[in-house]
């Protein structure tokens, strides 16, 4: 009986092991593994844990949608968790000729302060090295894709709060039925007939335009709400990303265009629920022009994972029967552009409610 209990497990694995776990070809123990900085003790080395770094990173970019339409910063180590960043308003044209002999009023500096917390985020997985042999599955890398998730959506979150806290503000007006347009000027006026249309889509352009905020590149870019873009992608103006003459540069999430504006797509775009007339949900929708907020992290500290192997634990795991598995990240946004940004409120045609993720049940 015993026998064909570990020939069970062997073809689990198709490793050749014996009974204690060892890898006949080269005596490691089989449910172990190294980090990339250490290489000694029971492990497989740096390349598994290296190949779990892969999978983590390939898994966290795709949540981190929000962050890349900003500048990026570091801070240097031993310089404290506060970025500073400093500027000058813009000066006004001189559109007034000089007059001979008179010297003309000068600039007055305005400057512009902004200060940003960096912080330190990050989670772990304890795996028994019972979970590792028994299970059907490489349990590690299933966690590495969940840890990258729950980094990505970590940042993403943080990133969304910090720019829905912008000051330039467009309330979508409301459309009945006839045509006739109610403009809205605060939250809670917001009704259902408040969607976003392509005329509240343009009235952001001009904001931006007004402000002189320069495009990102050749376009401005809208985050929005998978609810809100049911109501984008059906106008004969959108332009779908599949249908790009040159796609050259293709965001995160991007979906398609209406004018020179690209619209992102978010899961995490800010929903205020029920803040509307009428316990309405508002769905906030972010345009960004260049140099409008900026990501900061601790040079160095960036996103990392941390795998401790079975067998590092010391005297507190003398039977080697655990591993974590983690990642951990320094990360701060901010702000820098109140008027090379700004936010569109609106109702959704959809609104599909947010499930909460719980546990799978056995």
């Amino acid at each position: 009986m015993k026998s064909k209990i570990i020939n069970f497990i062997l073809n689990i694995h198709d490793i050749t092991v014996d009974a204690g776990g060892v890898n006949k070809s080269n005596g490691y123990v089989f449910n172990a593994f190294g980090n990339t900085k250490e290489t000694s003790g029971n492990e497989w080395g740096p390349e598994k844990a290296t190949f779990y770094h892969r999978v983590f990173l390939k898994n966290l970019t795709a949540k981190c949608v929000h962050g890349q339409f900003g500048e990026h910063d570091t801070i240097p180590k031993q310089s404290g968790n506060i970025y500073n960043k400093r500027g000058i308003s813009p000066y006004p044209t001189v559109t007034t000729p000089l007059k001979e002999g008179i010297t003309p009023t000068g600039n007055q500096m305005s400057f512009y302060y902004v200060e940003i917390a960096v912080n330190q985020y990050g989670s772990y997985t304890p795996v028994t090295d019972w979970a590792s042999f028994c299970s059907r599955d490489d349990v590690m890398i299933r966690d590495s894709e969940e840890l990258a998730s729950q980094a990505g959506r970590t940042i993403e979150e943080i990133d969304r709060e910090a720019l829905n806290a912008g000051t330039s503000v467009i309330y979508a007006p409301a459309v009945a039925s006839d045509g006739t347009i109610t403009e809205v000027s605060s939250r809670a006026a917001i009704t259902a007939n408040s969607k976003l249309t392509i005329d509240t889509i343009f009235r952001a352009l001009n904001y931006l335009e007004c402000q002189n905020a320069e495009p990102i590149g050749e376009s401005y870019v809208a985050i929005i709400h998978p609810n809100v873009k049911y109501d984008i992608i059906s106008n004969k103006d959108f332009i779908s990303v599949v249908k790009y003459a040159n796609a050259d540069k293709i965001y995160k999430g991007e979906i398609g265009t209406i004018g020179n504006i690209k619209f992102v797509q978010s899961n995490f775009s800010k929903v205020f629920s029920a803040e509307g007339a009428n316990k309405t949900n508002v769905y906030s929708t972010l345009v960004f022009a260049k140099d409008a907020y900026v990501t900061v992290e601790i040079e160095g500290e960036g996103t990392q994972t941390i795998v401790k192997n079975f067998g590092s634990g010391g005297t507190a795991d003398p039977l080697n029967q655990r591993a974590t598995q983690g990642w951990k990240t320094t990360h701060g946004v901010g702000i820098i552009g109140q008027t090379r940004m700004v936010r569109i409120e609106s109702a959704a045609s959809l609104n599909t409610v947010a499930q909460t993720v719980s546990p799978a049940v056995a």
